[in-house]
């Protein structure tokens, strides 16, 4: 297993050194050392699996999540076990959420296209957010899977880092040379777009200042803060402007959360910072605020779109298949603005479902971050490891919430398996704080 993961590294970083057919090798050796893994420890291979996330493509991670949830079933699921994950608020928001999304499939006129969509995506989603739920059974368990998505995540940056620095250039649809001449590549590393990369990264760096601030001896903290440093210039080198402004605001959220000093220093040191960063980081954010930039005129004219049709739509939705879409999308179209979504999540779903459709995504993110704000504040700060953990999951669901306003952010499976992959950290957090489960583990 260890080799296949090495493998699939070295077929990042030296593509000419290794065979194309090495690809299938690799996956058949994982395959083989996760199942005997699974078998021994289901725990352990979940770490696994959330360090894998930004690496593996889809098939491999659903193989691989198949085998943790075969694990669990031949080693025997005990009934306070069962229960124990089934008593959480938290599943709430999750629920409404899929029952809204199956209704909203059903009625959808592609209802073949609707469903397999709605499995792929949805269904395997939450099957992942409750074999996480069921195998993190202590608080080390979670710091643990907290520091897999990290560490997977900084590997997966030193790629994109490395990229960036290689590439002479990258796609012109991703640089609007107009608006930003000294702009001419973006890291996207294993995401096949620098956005969706950006969109993961703002999921995991909240989690990973949270492995920082709460370590004890001056060895972890210097190992967190290189994680931590790592994500935030892979965040940096792809120019995402939304995922920049969603990671300062949820990063803000968090620093008042956890200090009104942190969050003072904080901005002291932003802006002594923006003094330092070159000539074409501070371009791209003056972008930001030019209302003829390329990419916000087209998802303007979008966005212009959609509410068009959420006014002819707004009770039932068009449904949930991209051929749907596209069909009735043609109708609305304004300037020859061709989409496949709205780069907004809001509003594509607010389209896909109607008043169900959005519904379901304003549910999920306030119940989420009701439970959260519930254990913040409960047991009077006991032990804090839970309660920081609680504040930096807030954060991280946030700030993708605030990027979601620009971007489609569970179009990308590796974004949407990191999504869920959160959420299930913050069951397990709020079952930990309701069921008075505090004890810290470094």
């Amino acid at each position: 297993m260890v080799l296949a993961i090495l493998g699939q590294y070295g077929m990042l970083f030296f593509p000419d050194a290794f065979l194309a057919k090495g690809k299938a090798f690799y996956e058949v050796m994982l395959y083989a050392g996760f199942f005997m893994l699974a078998l021994h420890n289901a725990t352990r291979g979940l770490m696994i699996l959330l360090f894998l996330l930004p690496l593996f493509t889809y098939r491999p991670l659903l193989v691989l999540l198949t085998f943790l949830l075969l694990s669990i079933v031949f080693n025997g699921v005990t009934q306070k076990r069962l229960l124990a994950a089934l008593n959480n608020r938290f599943h709430v928001g999750v629920g409404v959420f899929l029952f809204f999304f199956l209704l909203t499939s059903l009625a959808s006129p592609g209802i073949k296209e609707s469903l397999s969509h709605y499995f792929l995506y949805y269904v395997v989603s939450f099957v992942l957010y409750g074999v996480i739920v069921f195998l993190i059974q202590t608080p080390g368990d979670l710091k643990r899977a907290t520091l897999a998505l990290v560490l997977g995540a900084f590997l997966i940056s030193l790629y994109g880092i490395y990229q960036y620095l290689t590439l002479e250039y990258t796609s012109l649809k991703w640089v609007d040379v107009r608006s930003n001449p000294l702009l001419s590549k973006r890291a996207f590393a294993t995401f096949e777009n620098p956005n969706s990369f950006a969109q993961y990264l703002v999921l995991i760096i909240p989690l990973a200042f949270v492995l920082l601030w709460q370590s004890h001896s001056w060895m972890l903290r210097f190992r967190y803060a290189v994680m931590f440093g790592g994500l935030c210039l892979a965040l940096v080198l792809t120019f995402s402007r939304g995922a920049w402004l969603a990671l300062f605001l949820g990063g803000s959220v968090l620093a008042l959360l956890i200090s009104r000093r942190l969050f003072l220093i904080g901005l002291i040191a932003g802006a002594i910072g923006l003094n330092f960063l070159p000539d074409v980081v501070l371009d791209r954010i003056a972008s930001i605020f030019d209302a003829h930039d390329s990419s916000s005129t087209y998802r303007f004219l979008a966005w212009k779109a959609a509410f068009s049709m959420i006014r002819d739509f707004w009770l039932t939705g068009i449904g949930a298949d991209s051929q749907t879409f596209l069909h009735v999308y043609a109708d609305y179209m304004i300037n020859d603005v061709r989409v496949f979504h709205f780069h907004n999540i809001y509003l594509h779903h607010f389209v896909m479902g109607g008043i169900l459709g959005i519904s379901g995504v304003i549910f999920l993110f306030y119940n989420s971050f009701k439970r959260l704000v519930q254990v913040m504040f409960s047991a009077d700060g006991a032990l804090g490891y839970i309660h920081l953990m609680a504040k930096g999951l807030f954060a991280s669901i946030l700030a993708l919430s605030i990027a979601g306003l620009t971007e489609d952010v569970w179009r990308q499976y590796r974004v949407d398996f990191a999504f869920w992959a959160v959420l299930a950290l913050g069951a397990a957090t709020y079952g930990f704080a309701t069921r008075g489960e505090y004890a810290d583990e470094e």
